[in-house]
């Protein structure tokens, strides 16, 4: 946290030098994402459990503190917190993260108190809740913020298995960005639309498209 915390200020000084032709706005853009040399990809950071963190004796306070300023400050900047708890209160998620967490996923809670949490008061009244859906319903909730109007979204079912598999190709390809359809070494590759990899295809296929895995294979550990 506190190492992503000191890219705030490398990126934002990075910007303020930029001309005004190239960043008008002051912030980033994909264009300027994409140009290496100013080192202003795309950063994620993911906690899950997060009340954990905040709830540390030690350590608490101080992550709490990082924690705003990247929610704050990291989208203009290129860096993402995504958080994930069992129960959004103020014990487990403070009121200065929690009122500046623009999108927001509701998956399956219990009762109306927990889901106004997430999705804003009223929400339930208003017709949208997340308790309404189903054990078997895995994955699918409520998406508010990325669009005008509150979205039933679903995610991609990722079991201990597929994790592994995620984890090993991130390894694998150190960090190295690729689109679907990149070709490498002759062969084209894409992204499955089960388990979100990148593989191989067995014919040819369109750029961007996304097959499931029946229609892949591994592609070889030295793709990056």
């Amino acid at each position: 946290m506190r190492e992503v915390y000191r890219k705030l200020d490398r990126r934002a000084k990075v910007i303020r030098e930029l001309p005004k032709d190239l960043c008008p706005e002051n912030k980033v853009t994909p264009q300027l994402a994409a140009r290496k040399s100013l080192g202003l990809h795309p950063e994620v950071l993911i906690l899950d459990e997060c009340q954990e963190a905040y709830s540390h004796p030690e350590h608490g306070k101080e992550f709490g503190r990082l924690a705003t300023a990247i929610v704050k400050r990291g989208p203009a900047l290129g860096i993402i917190l995504l958080l994930a708890t069992q129960r959004p209160d103020a014990a487990s998620l403070p009121t200065g993260i929690s009122a500046n967490i623009g999108i927001r996923c509701c998956l399956r809670v219990m009762d109306q108190t927990a889901n106004d949490m997430v999705l804003g008061t009223s929400s339930y009244k208003r017709g949208i809740r997340a308790t309404e859906f189903a054990t078997k319903d895995k994955g699918i909730g409520y998406l508010a913020g990325h669009a005008d109007d509150v979205q039933v979204a679903r995610s991609c079912y990722i079991d201990a298995v597929a994790a592994d598999a995620i984890g090993r190709r991130a390894r694998q390809t150190g960090g190295q960005r690729h689109g679907p359809g990149a070709r490498r070494h002759g062969r084209r590759y894409g992204h499955c639309r089960t388990c979100g990899l990148v593989r191989q295809s067995r014919t040819t296929t369109t750029p961007g498209a996304l097959i499931s895995c029946a229609g892949f294979r591994p592609p070889p550990a030295s793709f990056h």
